[in-house]
């Protein structure tokens, strides 16, 4: 997926779930080796804490996680800020921390 080339892209990849999904699309490490995001059309995995199985959804920058299929008590799980096309910061609200993730080449 290419960048789009203007400042406020990075917010328009993360606004709407179906962009923010295409964008995702891959494994992603956090530097520090301690977390990863697998995602591809079909399937979400990741290690972070705070979520099991279960459905996820991706609005304004964060992305709800639910063990329901229609997504009622959604939990703030993860918000996920652009930094190009190969990284990303995430914040883990269950740990209060952010990371740095790398998209595998």
């Amino acid at each position: 997926m290419e960048l789009i080339g203007f400042e406020d892209a990075a917010m328009l990849l993360m606004k709407d779930h179906a962009v923010a999904w295409e964008y995702l699309q891959g494994k992603w490490y956090s530097y520090d080796g301690s977390y990863y995001i697998d995602c591809t059309s079909e399937n979400f995995d990741s290690n972070f804490p705070g979520a099991d199985k279960g459905q996820v959804l991706i609005e304004d920058g964060v992305m709800y996680f639910s063990e329901y299929e229609d997504m009622h008590d959604m939990l703030n799980w993860l918000r996920l800020t652009v930094k190009d096309k190969d990284q990303c910061e995430v914040y883990c609200f269950g740990e209060n921390q952010e990371y740095l993730m790398y998209r595998e080449q």
